[in-house]
């Protein structure tokens, strides 16, 4: 599961994408992505994420991952999360870089309807081929990223159970700190 996390966070960068343009686009980012994989530079990590790091959908991203409790911050608490959450992402991220060498990617379809935009994947790792979604909300003729799924599995969800649990134990200032 780690090794598909890194995989699926390093294919974030598949963010921000013109409507038009959505799989051709993809299918470069793919091809970038692999180049990265396969090469031998200390930069893997920062490279990956450079590649990521802006055009998260990151406010439907944090409503998703705190569920009722995003509605109880401050615009100004909230904006923090979405700091902390950044990198959080990016710590795990970069954790995980070297699990990953090697790893094949193929982008097998693409769906858009009047909402939403998807990117389904294989991928490749350990003589094993694993399924990966990628969804995008369309936010100004933009598809922007704000969840994937990896074995049946969301990225969100997985966060989000893990964030509540902290909240019910400690409360949100709980869940700062743990972040931090």
């Amino acid at each position: 599961m780690k090794k598909l996390l890194i995989i699926a966070l390093s294919l974030a960068s598949l963010y921000a994408y013109k409507i038009d343009t959505f799989k051709d686009d993809i299918v470069l980012d793919v091809a970038k992505i692999q180049d990265i994989f396969k090469g031998d530079g200390n930069d893997k990590s920062q490279d990956l994420f450079n590649l990521l790091k802006d055009d998260l959908d990151i406010e439907l991203m944090t409503k998703l991952v705190l569920s009722k409790n995003a509605n109880e911050l401050s615009a100004e608490k909230l904006a923090e999360f979405q700091s902390i959450f950044i990198e959080r992402l990016k710590k795990d991220f970069s954790s995980k870089i070297d699990l990953v060498k090697g790893s094949s990617l193929e982008l097998t379809s693409t769906n858009i309807d009047d909402k939403r935009c998807q990117a389904n994947m294989k991928v490749e790792y350990e003589e094993q081929v694993k399924e990966m979604i990628f969804k995008f909300r369309i936010i100004n003729n933009e598809c922007k990223l704000y969840d994937i799924d990896i074995l049946n599995t969301s990225l969100i969800a997985s966060y989000r159970a893990q964030f509540l649990d902290i909240i019910k134990q400690s409360g949100i200032n709980g869940l700062f700190e743990k972040l931090k």
